[in-house]
């Protein structure tokens, strides 16, 4: 399972941008709406990064707008 996050600037790892990362625990998604700020965790391995911990982000809790 997959999920698509656009992301702000990763200091020293990755610049912003869109992305889809593999979701090592599926159950990790359930409490999450599509267009929900998030904070989540990545685990690099040599073939990919798996989403590994995720959270709404309350500072920002309005969700975004889908864009036309």
């Amino acid at each position: 399972r997959r999920v698509v996050i656009a992301h702000d600037d990763i200091p020293g790892f990755m610049r912003a941008m869109t992305m889809s990362f593999e979701v090592r625990t599926p159950a990790l998604l359930e409490k999450l709406t599509p267009g929900a700020r998030v904070r989540f965790t990545l685990e690099k391995t040599e073939q990919t990064l798996y989403l590994v911990a995720v959270e709404k982000d309350e500072e920002q809790a309005q969700p975004l707008a889908a864009q036309p």
